[in-house]
């Protein structure tokens, strides 16, 4: 008997899983939609599973920051975001979700 690895996430394909979810979800998006749609989950499912699954670990690591005053007293209420964060946001615009609200915080 021989061992092997069991596949990493990158290896699996997120379309072609029997979960409940993707089941259901078959069942219920009409097949000319689920066409059009499938490139772009399936795209979102890898990298979820590879470099934004990284990223997010980053960003958990060092969470957002709120600086409510400057160095001079003024009220300026800041939100410091790391570079993780930075770039999972970049990615969900480029994908075509909304900013942050602000557009962002600064960086840390």
């Amino acid at each position: 008997m021989t061992y092997s690895d069991p596949p990493t996430p990158a290896d699996l394909d997120p379309l072609a899983s029997t979960s409940p979810i993707w089941t259901e979800w078959r069942a219920r998006v009409p097949a000319e939609r689920a066409a059009a749609l499938s490139p772009g989950l399936a795209a979102l499912g890898l990298d979820a599973s590879n470099h934004l699954a990284a990223l997010a670990r980053a960003a958990e690591a060092q969470p957002p920051r709120h600086e409510p005053w400057d160095a001079w007293g003024r009220r300026v209420d800041r939100l410091i975001l790391s570079a993780a964060w930075q770039m999972l946001e970049r990615d969900a615009v480029e994908r075509g979700h909304p900013p942050l609200a602000g557009g962002g915080g600064d960086r840390a």
